[in-house]
């Protein structure tokens, strides 16, 4: 993805040639409905804070509860959980966590 601004109007967001796969008009269309008046792209505030206490909410690993780490990209959080006695760092999607 490129940022390409033309005089003093919005910069607008292009797709580099040749890049014709779904993903990438999808995100190019997200990323288009986040620009501000000005063309900058907002950003989401996290749900949770490093250290919080969350739930599992849909997956293998529903019903577990872990600690909150961080995001990763693409929209994912890493947690650990306490599975068979011992600490493991696993990545979900976000929209799979919940605040415990």
């Amino acid at each position: 993805m490129a940022l390409r601004q033309f005089d003093d109007r919005r910069p607008e967001i292009g797709l580099p040639r040749g890049e014709a796969c779904g993903r990438s008009r999808r995100n190019h269309r997200n990323a288009e409905k986040r620009q501000d008046d000005r063309g900058f792209i907002t950003l989401d505030k996290p749900r949770f804070t490093d250290g919080e206490k969350v739930r599992v909410i849909d997956g293998v690993f529903s019903d577990s509860f872990g600690i909150y780490e961080g995001m990763t990209d693409r929209e994912r959080v890493e947690i650990l959980l306490d599975l068979l006695g011992r600490k493991v760092r696993v990545q979900i999607d976000i929209d799979s966590v919940a605040a415990a």
